[in-house]
């Protein structure tokens, strides 16, 4: 019944400790961490509104995994739970400071650009677009929103792009570790939450073939954010 907050909780403890490794980032880390738990409910609150107004409150996409939560949450709210706020912020702090880790930089942040946020609107609403519009499991427009989202912040700041597949490539790979240690603490968990009737069906690994797309869109799109959103660029101390 718990391994989701489990999960949720190692999670919290790497992001923790790349907190406390990475000084330079933390505040890009806790913005990334914030701006995607922000963006999560906008999709929650719109998305909902939205189905309640069409659809009556009819459910129109099926979800690809149902896993027991705190006090139910993730079931009343039709998304979300504590163990998923959790999750998004770990990601978060994780995906932020994983391409100077991988590439072992020391970094320092120079503000040389605008602000943009192009990349976070046209994302939200590319979302939006796919889930009404493509009768699909809503892992995809979240993909695929992810993706455009990452293009775009590539096509605005082309200095960016390494950073984003860096960060994209990277990211999975942790992701992909993290979720085959889980299964193996807990194999039943993968047979009890996933919905394969409502995937691809496609696994690799154990591990659906979403989860990987999920996790190199995430990184693809949130690892260089911080320095899109706020006009910076990493320089790598001598």
């Amino acid at each position: 019944m718990y391994e989701y907050l489990i999960g949720a909780g190692i999670c919290l403890l790497v992001a923790f400790l790349f907190f406390i490794y990475q000084r330079e980032l933390r505040k890009p880390m806790l913005w990334t961490a914030m701006a995607y738990i922000l963006f999560n409910i906008l999709i929650v609150v719109f998305w909902h509104t939205f189905k309640n107004f069409i659809y009556l409150g009819e459910p129109i996409i099926p979800y690809y995994w149902n896993p027991p939560t705190l006090f139910n949450l993730a079931q009343i709210t039709g998304f979300m739970g504590l163990e998923d706020i959790f999750f998004m912020l770990a990601i978060g702090v994780v995906s932020t400071g994983i391409y100077e880790l991988i590439l072992h930089k020391k970094i320092s942040l120079h503000r040389n650009y605008k602000s943009h946020f192009r990349a976070i609107i046209i994302s939200l609403v590319s979302f939006f677009f796919f889930a009404h519009f493509l009768p699909i499991n809503i892992i995809y427009p979240y993909i695929i929103a992810t993706l455009l989202g990452g293009a775009v912040l590539c096509f605005e700041r082309h200095d960016l792009t390494k950073h984003a597949f860096v960060g994209g490539f990277s990211f999975v790979i942790c992701y992909v570790i993290f979720l085959s240690f889980f299964f193996l603490i807990f194999p039943d968990f993968f047979s009890s939450i996933y919905n394969i009737e409502n995937l691809s069906g496609f696994i690799i690994m154990g591990i659906p073939i979403e989860e990987y797309l999920y996790g190199f869109s995430f990184g693809f799109m949130w690892a260089p954010l911080y320095e899109y959103a706020h006009g910076e660029r990493v320089i790598e101390k001598r």
